[in-house]
């Protein structure tokens, strides 16, 4: 796969999902509740491509409120792995979305692993270690140095296989 990143439509079951592609390397699935979800050509997708395979789905949005539907994210996870023929990925995903993945992530087994970018604050410390006792991987994600936040969440990736 190029490091250029590509704009995509995944058509899984009885919805669309448009996603961007870009790099090399181990799969990292990165979720993020921004819209598009690491667009190509954001700072931390393309800092990610240069070392692994990103894939950045758009989250679906649902309800009134246009927050991602709970019921139905687990469902749409496991069709957008299977669609883009993801087994095992790392899943990259902002600390917002933990617990709207929660049912998704039960099954930590069907991911290489679990990386959470932890939003800077006072309690951020008490959160990162939380997650890592779920078996998370937290990476601060403060202060906007993509390159740091991407450096620690490749540090982060399993090495014993490629996720693909």
């Amino acid at each position: 796969m190029s490091r250029a990143p590509v704009l995509a439509v995944l058509q899984a079951a009885a919805t669309e999902t448009l996603y961007g592609r870009a790099g090399d390397g181990p799969s990292i699935l990165l979720l993020t509740s921004g819209l598009p979800a690491g667009p190509p050509g954001g700072e931390l997708f393309a800092e990610l491509a240069r070392q692994a395979r990103v894939l950045a789905p758009v989250l679906p949005r649902g309800g009134a409120t246009g927050d991602p539907a709970h019921a139905a994210l687990a469902s749409w996870l496991g069709e957008v792995c299977e669609g883009l023929g993801l087994e095992r990925p790392t899943v990259v995903l902002d600390e917002a979305l933990v617990v709207l993945l929660t049912g998704a992530l039960a099954s930590i087994d069907a991911f290489a692993g679990v990386v959470v970018l932890v939003a800077p604050g006072d309690d951020a410390e008490a959160r990162a270690r939380r997650l890592a006792a779920r078996g998370a991987c937290p990476v601060p994600a403060a202060h906007g140095d993509v390159a740091a936040i991407a450096r620690a969440v490749c540090a982060c990736l399993p090495r014993d296989g490629d996720g693909r």
